[in-house]
């Protein structure tokens, strides 16, 4: 079961989309909020996070996916360089999920450089987290044309901040990891190993980017893996 969604911040709307699972199984369901790319939009690139929530949601796993302000369906945005701004849009995306009567725990994915996202939200607010699942993430590496004023160090040098915190989330992390693209450089396994230190309870490696977006045998292999990792106790 699909339908359209939306939420407010600060006076914009977000529109997204929620999947359910069968609706006589309704009652105490898990959510996952995926936080699509900053290159793309809540479909995903080849519409790869449409078949991920529909794939989880035939496993019993609820799936909420909005459009960041100024991509795809949401309202237009001035700001959509500040990751500040993105990360009160998650927020409002979390609290809006959190209102579900059926539901049973948040679980929070990131895509590309919305892993950074979501492991922002997750550091802030980690008693309302169940897990973490990071899939693709890269480094923040925006298109030159969306930067406006903004040099790259500088948005390279806010992103640091956000991750810079005493008690970084402690709860399990999930890591899909795909080689270096020309969508951004990933980050390197060492680093995110150091960060969460033991909390990395599964790791998918995906040799080629390509593979990930267009190798179905591939795709139904991560998706079955993060369905197990969101399910497991």
């Amino acid at each position: 079961m699909e339908r359209a969604i939306e939420c407010r911040y600060n006076g914009h709307i977000l529109r997204g989309m929620l999947h359910l699972p069968e609706a006589a199984a309704l009652k105490n369901v898990p959510a996952v909020i995926i936080f699509h790319s900053l290159l793309n939009d809540a479909r995903g690139s080849h519409r790869t996070l449409v078949k991920m929530s529909r794939e989880l949601a035939a496993r019993g796993i609820a799936c909420v996916r909005f459009d960041f302000l100024d991509f795809g369906d949401s309202d237009d945005f001035a700001n959509y360089a500040d990751l500040q701004e993105v990360l009160g849009q998650a927020m409002a995306i979390l609290e809006h999920t959190e209102k579900y009567p059926w539901l049973n725990g948040v679980y929070l994915c990131g895509c590309g450089a919305s892993g950074l996202v979501a492991a922002s939200l997750a550091n802030a607010v980690p008693e309302r987290v169940k897990k973490l699942l990071l899939y693709g993430p890269t480094k923040l590496k925006l298109p030159r044309f969306r930067l406006k004023d903004k040099l790259e160090p500088e948005l390279l040098a806010e992103a640091s901040t956000l991750l810079d915190v005493e008690q970084p989330y402690g709860g399990p992390v999930y890591l899909c990891l795909t080689q270096a693209d020309e969508l951004g450089n990933r980050l390197s396994e060492q680093v995110l190993t150091d960060y969460y230190q033991q909390n990395i309870k599964e790791i998918d490696h995906v040799h080629q980017f390509e593979h990930l977006q267009n190798d179905e045998r591939v795709q139904q292999m991560v998706f079955v893996n993060m369905a197990e990792f969101i399910l497991k106790k």
